[in-house]
This record gives C-alpha cells, structure tokens and sequence, in this order.
C-alpha cells in the first residue's frame, strides 16, 4: 500500500511539475508574441528608394501592353493589391485619395490585381476609372519582379521611373514627399 501511495504522489508531483512548465511557456509565446512586429509593420523587403523600376512586359485589364517605360515621364504609382486582403480594402480610400490630391493620370498609376478577377470585382470597380489595371496572375511575376512579396505594397516614382517611396501604407507625408 505504501508503493501505491509514494507513486500517486510522485504523479502528483509530476502533474503539478508539468502544468508549470506550461504555463511558463505560454508566458514565453505571449512575451514574444508582444514584441515581434506585426503583420502590417513596414518591416519588409521592397525596393529601396532610389532604385530604377525593373523591366517589365505586361497587359492591362483592357488588354493594352503596359512596360516600365509607360511609367516614365511624369510621377507615378504602383500598388499591388488583392482582394482577399483585409488591410488591401482599408486602404483603397488613401489611394483613391492620393491619386487625386497628386493629379496622377491613368496612364501613371499601375494597380496590380493579385488573385481570382471575380473576387476582385470591388477593386476593379474602384480603380478601373483612375489606374491602369493588370492582373497578376498565378506566380505573381509582376510582384515578384517588383519584390513586393506581401499586400498591399505601394511604389511612388519620379519621373525617370526610379522608385521615390516604399511601403505597405500611403502616409500622409508621403503627399509631401512625391511632388507631382
């Protein structure tokens, strides 16, 4: 009976032991979770400042070849944008605001769709009047030749195509950074 009693308690013992360790580590996850960036932090790899924008050959949704050369010549935008993207429909009114505060003609604002086109709809229906729409496609070559590997990602560029602004947000200061 003694044996029964010393290992009921030794169990006890390593339950006790077991719910502690647990909880540490969820204390752990929870701490780290605290401090690592977020997933809408500006923490990202896309083109830096001063880059030329790469080459590239693609046709608009209205079926109109569209290269980097198009983007030459006056400022110019980029936003790779897809529909199942929560933060990409949050900033549809910064963009559609940013495109008219800057004066941006069609021809200068490139909006690269990623995903179904029938999903999109929403998007299409909401840039179509003020940018040039491309569709990305299945390997999202156009976002991976611009190195924009998450949505939404935004490129102002200068007159010569180089790239002026990047990031996953149109800051207010950005209108103060990207004269047209």
């Amino acid at each position: 009976m003694a044996y029964v009693v010393a290992a009921l308690t030794l169990l006890g013992v390593l339950c006790l032991l077991n719910l502690l360790l647990t909880l540490a580590l969820l204390g752990r996850v929870a701490d780290y979770a605290r401090r690592s960036p977020s997933t809408t932090s500006t923490h990202v790899s896309l083109l830096p400042p001063g880059t030329p924008t790469p080459s590239f050959d693609v046709t608009s949704d209205d079926g109109r070849p569209v290269s980097q050369e198009d983007l030459k010549g006056a400022p110019s935008l980029v936003a790779f944008l897809s529909p199942s993207c929560a933060p990409c429909h949050e900033q549809i009114p910064s963009l559609l605001s940013y495109i008219q505060e800057k004066a941006l003609s069609r021809a200068h604002v490139l909006g690269v769709l990623q995903g179904d086109r029938t999903a999109a709809a929403d998007m299409l229906k909401a840039l179509a009047p003020v940018a040039t729409i491309v569709f990305d496609g299945d390997h999202n070559a156009l976002a991976n030749t611009f190195e924009a590997w998450t949505v939404p990602a935004f490129y102002a560029l200068d007159v010569d195509a180089r790239v002026t602004y990047s990031g996953l947000r149109l800051p207010v200061k950005l209108t103060n950074q990207h004269a047209a």
